[in-house]
């Protein structure tokens, strides 16, 4: 069997032209580089060269060696490169959601179930989760509604509704519920929640938003400021509320949503116990 090495060097040579060249590009030496190619084709057993006192140069059949060699040497980076991004998939768990809450709420249980496995996180739109699954980018998604692709597996997961958080002094703090009329010239403040935002904009384009990236921040604005914020069912239930505030449901039709966990069909059974594990929290929120 013809070593790996050896075709490295031939192939620098073939490509260089020269012996010297080809040392310097390998860090080696020229005799030992000569030595290699002496070695190479007592392997085959053919001469590989053209030898003459001005330059050294292949024969037909050391072409050949060439071409194989470089093929040869592509396929073992593409190997190693494939069993390195194997490896790697294998150890991770990648997770493309269309909000931040549902990420927040999951990991926990996905590090509980795979305890093994490096959990990454991303926030997208249900278009790009579908086909980041099917090119198994994301092994798993949280999508905002049931996908109606045959090919995805998915089980309802939790379901969310959205508030507006009013300073008690404010106008609207006596009211049971709001509509978006009621909003219109005010100013919202939000986190950078996913899909929420765009939907807000587009359903309520006569209210202004203000959209916080920062937790911190954010915590210290709803404090410290007399903004409306939008809130939700979910995050009320995680400790998201202030004693100087009310919450109150906003009475719309976009302004609740219900989240599914979606993966290949094909992939399913990998993951029956993280669906089991939801099934009470589904039945629950």
């Amino acid at each position: 069997m013809i070593e790996l090495y050896l075709l490295e060097q031939f192939d620098a040579f073939a490509r260089i032209g020269t012996l010297s060249g080809a040392a310097e590009e390998l860090h080696i030496t020229q005799p030992a580089l000569t030595r290699s190619m002496h070695k190479l084709e007592e392997e085959f057993g053919i001469s590989l060269f053209i030898r003459d006192k001005k330059r050294l140069s292949l024969t037909p059949a050391g072409k050949v060696v060439a071409n194989y060699a470089a093929r040869i040497l592509e396929d073992e980076q593409e190997m190693l490169l494939r069993a390195i991004e194997t490896d790697r998939r294998d150890r991770t768990l990648n997770l493309g959601s269309c909000g931040l809450l549902s990420i927040n709420r999951i990991v926990p249980i996905l590090t509980q179930n795979f305890p093994d496995k490096s959990i990454l996180t991303e926030v997208n739109t249900d278009e790009n989760i579908l086909r980041q699954l099917h090119n198994q980018t994301y092994q798993l998604g949280i999508l905002h509604g049931l996908p109606k692709d045959k090919s995805i597996f998915s089980q309802r997961y939790i379901s969310e509704q959205i508030y507006i958080s009013v300073p008690l002094d404010h106008p609207l703090a006596s009211k049971e519920s709001l509509k978006k009329e009621d909003l219109k010239k005010s100013s919202v403040l939000t986190f950078d929640v996913g899909f929420w935002v765009q939907l807000f904009k587009d359903k309520m384009p006569d209210t202004s938003f203000y959209i916080q990236n920062d937790v911190d921040a954010m915590d210290e604005l709803v404090e410290a400021s007399s903004l409306l914020v939008f809130n939700s069912n979910q995050m009320i239930a995680d400790g998201y509320t202030s004693e100087s505030r009310v919450n109150i449901v906003l009475d719309e039709p976009f302004a609740s949503t219900t989240y599914y966990l979606a993966c290949l069909d094909s992939e399913k059974n990998k993951y029956d116990s993280l669906f089991n594990s939801l099934r009470w929290e589904a039945i629950t929120c």
